[in-house]
């Protein structure tokens, strides 16, 4: 159970860090 809420944060994070990286990247599209 400690190890599936470990993942999950983990998750979170790597999904939020892709989220910033498309966000940048779309941005520099439009430059």
């Amino acid at each position: 159970m400690h190890g599936l809420k470990k993942f999950n944060q983990s998750h979170v994070l790597l999904r939020r860090a892709y989220l910033v990286i498309r966000h940048t990247n779309r941005s520099h599209e439009i430059i």
